[in-house]
């Protein structure tokens, strides 16, 4: 933990605390999180309710400033209930700053009526929403969507609808494609799926009024191996890990478990296709960070939009999908970008499409395109679990190690959706058995890393399908291993068990710099527990969930001049736009 920073929050907690005035606690937050300050008293109206053309009553709260007739509207639609501490930030931050906001739970969720079942709905409710809004006395005319998280997505379902008064979209480390999430790897995200269906059902049980800081501790005990209700990852078969966590089954766990296959009829009810994305009129604003869950999806949709000529603002951060750093840096995005597109706010003509933080800096980089421009590096498996620019010139040359499902190698750091801490140190995790380490020479100068690090590993295994799980680290000139970045891939082989095969892999893309003295380190194995439910060595994903034993498996790595497996880094040369901030 950093002392230094730990004691200035809790200074800033005090000086907040002195501060008997509402509005000076507000001035002094607003200068500690970099927030533009309040222009404004609000008014809240609770309950406000339409029905839609299915008769489903939507229920909302209203935010606006105190003394407003009409203004700008921005539409918030949240499953995590109205009220509830994590979602009503939002409204309250807006409308203080000069926006009407309708706050909106959901199909049912808080006190909307219907059934609640992920995704599925928010495209019709949302442009039913919008024609009520546009209908509203408070409302202008423009109209903005917000969201973050299951928020986002709801946020970029009103945005394919293409009504002409929706001026503005902004999205955060939400994926408009949810099944990528799941199964993108071939794999199941135990993790993902059985902690946010679990967090969903809290809030149910409760009457969605769980309050954030008991679930804040719950995320802090489970961080520290303490948690007094622990997720039952290991449990077998994974179709049942639900009940075993909660006593029952959960309807949104079941659906995602039992939805392995890509035709079934929820995903294509449930995801926004690249085609609609691309096809968005409203001008789009996504975010993220570098170990956001969402990252990878988030980009694709940016590409959908880019390439598309729709010219979408980007901006990467630094934290995890969880973060409220990067949430406040969400608030300050869309701040300013909602008063320049609803309110005609002049902004910089020479403001850049595209910003991130550099990992390992307090640089934000800008660009106008994503991917930015690099140069390629290769380097080469070498036996010695070395990392070489110069190919391997034995004939044959490999590396082995076991992996045993029923003891199954964990993931340790990285894109965890309820993570407070993805880069973690990798020392435990690469002194296993069931892990290779290849480490590169030291960096001779200071080395910039941008976009997806790509590796080609061959290998081959005896049994029918294993998980290639391939990660970067940073070992610092200390000695301390922490990861950048990673990806996982499942390898339906069948009857091609036995045989080499040739693997090509895009990791999740990152920015970091690699300072003088440091190395790169490659981590191979064949899991990343309970991220990725444990491959179990046979049958498909769909016939493991219902699985309670598994095979172990030998996996051999080739790093011979006849079969090389490499890595390609993406080397960034000086950025033409380069600004330094502090550290959000």
């Amino acid at each position: 933990m950093n002392i230094a920073k730990t004691s200035l929050s809790v200074a800033a907690l005090a000086v907040l605390g002195l501060a008997a005035n509402r509005r000076l606690r507000e001035i002094l937050y607003a200068k500690a999180a970099r927030l533009p300050v309040a222009e404004n008293d609000i008014t809240v109206e609770r309950g406000l309710s339409f029905e839609t053309t299915d008769g489903i009553t939507l229920v909302s709260d209203l935010y606006r400033p105190t003394g407003v007739q009409s203004h700008p509207t921005i539409i918030i639609r949240t499953s995590y209930g109205r009220g509830h501490s994590s979602s009503v930030r939002y409204p309250a931050f807006f409308a203080r700053r000069g926006y009407v906001v309708l706050i909106q739970d959901v199909r049912g969720c808080g006190d909307s009526g219907g059934v609640f079942v992920p995704l599925v709905d928010e495209r019709r409710d949302g442009a039913a929403t919008v024609a009520w809004v546009k209908r509203q006395p408070w409302c202008d005319g423009r109209i903005a969507a917000f969201g973050v998280s299951y928020l986002g997505y709801t946020s970029t379902a009103i945005g394919v609808d293409n009504d002409p008064a929706v001026n503005a979209v902004f999205s955060a480390a939400a994926p408009s494609g949810f099944r990528r999430i799941l199964y993108g790897t071939g794999g199941f995200d135990l993790d993902t799926s059985l902690r946010w269906a679990k967090f969903v059902k809290q809030l149910q049980d409760a009457g969605y009024q769980v309050r954030i800081s008991t679930m804040l501790r719950e995320q802090i005990l489970s961080q520290l191996g303490r948690a007094r209700h622990a997720e039952p990852f290991d449990h077998l078969p994974i179709v049942d890990a639900d009940a075993a966590a909660t006593g029952s089954p959960i309807a949104q766990y079941q659906t995602f478990v039992r939805s392995a296959d890509p035709d079934t009829p929820y995903w294509a009810a449930s995801s926004i296709t690249e085609e609609e994305i691309s096809g968005i009129e409203a001008p789009v604003f996504l975010s993220s960070s570098w170990h956001d869950t969402a990252l990878r999806d988030v980009l694709i949709d940016y590409e959908a939009l880019a390439s598309a000529g729709k010219a979408p603002l980007l901006s990467i951060g630094a934290g995890p999908h969880s973060n409220v750093s990067e949430s406040l840096g969400y608030l300050r995005n869309a701040k300013s970008w909602f008063d320049h597109r609803l309110k005609g706010v002049p902004v910089d003509e020479a403001h850049p499409t595209v910003r991130f933080r550099v990992l390992g800096t307090r640089e934000w980089w800008e660009a106008d395109r994503w991917p930015v421009a690099v140069r390629s590096k290769r380097l080469y498996l070498q036996r010695g679990h070395a990392l070489t620019e110069v190919p391997p010139i034995e004939d044959a040359a490999t590396t082995s190690y076991r992996y045993d499902p029923m003891d199954p190698t964990p993931a340790v750091g990285g894109p965890l959706l309820l993570a407070m801490k993805p880069v973690k140190n990798n020392a435990q995790l690469e002194a296993r058995g069931d892990t290779l380490v290849f480490t590169a020479q030291p960096f001779e100068c200071a080395t910039v890393v941008i976009g997806e690090i790509k590796a080609t590993i061959n290998v081959d295994t005896d049994v029918e399908t294993v998980d290639l799980f391939v990660r970067i680290n940073r070992v610092s000139r200390a000695g301390r291993s922490e990861n950048v970045t990673d990806s996982i891939e499942r390898l339906s082989l069948g009857s091609a068990a036995g045989g080499a095969v040739t693997v090509e892999l895009s990791l999740v893309p990152t920015a970091i710099r690699f300072k003088r003295g440091e190395r790169l380190r490659l981590l191979i194995a064949s899991g990343a527990h309970p991220r990725v439910a444990r491959n179990l060595g046979q049958g498909s994903t769909a016939e493991q969930a219902f699985m309670t034993e598994g095979r172990a498996a030998t996996i051999t790595v080739h790093h011979s001049r006849l079969r090389p497996s490499f890595i390609e880094l993406p080397i960034a040369g000086p950025p033409a736009n380069t600004r330094s901030y502090r550290a959000s």
